[in-house]
C-alpha cells in the first residue's frame, strides 16, 4: 500500500485531519490541474476520490 503524500480538494471544508499536506483549489477544475501537475512534480499517483477530492499517493516500486 502507498503512502499518501497529498490531498488535493476544491471544498477545504470537507478535508479534516490526517497528516498529509491539503491543497484548495478553487474549483474542480483547478483541483484536477493542480493534482496532475503535482503527481508529475511528487513522481507519484493522483487518484480523484468523488467530484471534488484528489489523493496523491507514493508510488511503489515493483516487487522482484
Amino acid at each position: 500500500m502507498g503512502k499518501i503524500i497529498a490531498v488535493v480538494t476544491a471544498r477545504r471544508e470537507e478535508v479534516t485531519g490526517g497528516g498529509a499536506p491539503v491543497f484548495a483549489a478553487g474549483s474542480p477544475e483547478a483541483a484536477e490541474r493542480l493534482a496532475l501537475e503535482l503527481e508529475k512534480v511528487l513522481d507519484c499517483a493522483a487518484s480523484r476520490i468523488g467530484d471534488h477530492h484528489f489523493v496523491l499517493v507514493e508510488r511503489t516500486p515493483p516487487v522482484r
